[in-house]
């Protein structure tokens, strides 16, 4: 079988195209409860998924971890504002932003073969950022909690500066 004609990024389009089309005509004529108030974040996730198609079937490194790291980042901000959309999450959940791209980068650090390691340090800190706040909001033990906390974010620093120093070579 020949799998050539699946990795063209024009075909997965017009098939992504075909099957949007197909799901927002029945929208359209009362098939499923879904109204243009829930169903808008598809435009978003087809973008991305259409950027990872194309990364995926490049041939040039470069543009296939930047393009899986663009791809990765809109369909997750797609997939969130699903989830907003349709009332499972909050649109004050703010600390998902921080995930999602620190999400990106690590899919850039892993599409590049885990040769990019400048993708590391963003992806830690925006991460962190991320569960630190996320874990305040889940609690409810509000911001003031980073006033008393704030010195331990010093440390883990400091150790991840230290093991990224551990794993460089040392010239001479």
């Amino acid at each position: 079988m020949d799998t050539k004609q699946f990795t063209n990024p024009s075909m997965i389009a017009g098939i992504a195209l075909i099957v949007l089309g197909l799901i927002f005509f029945a929208v359209t004529q009362g098939a499923f409860s879904l109204n243009w108030g829930n169903i808008w974040p598809a435009f978003v996730v087809l973008a991305g998924l259409y950027l990872l198609a194309q990364a995926f079937s490049s041939n040039n490194p470069s543009w296939r971890t930047n393009g899986i790291m663009a791809g990765t980042l809109v369909t997750l901000m797609g997939a969130f504002f699903f989830a907003t959309t349709f009332g499972i999450v909050s649109w004050g959940l703010w600390p998902m932003y921080s995930l999602i791209v620190a999400a990106a980068f690590l899919a850039g650090y892993f599409a590049s073969g885990r040769e990019a390691t400048r993708y590391l340090m963003p992806a830690a800190i925006l991460g962190l950022i991320g569960i630190v706040f996320l874990a305040l909001d889940a609690t409810g033990a509000g911001y003031g909690a980073i006033g008393r906390l704030w010195p331990i974010f010093l440390v883990i620093a400091g150790v991840l500066v230290l093991a990224q120093g551990a794993r460089r070579p040392r010239a001479g």
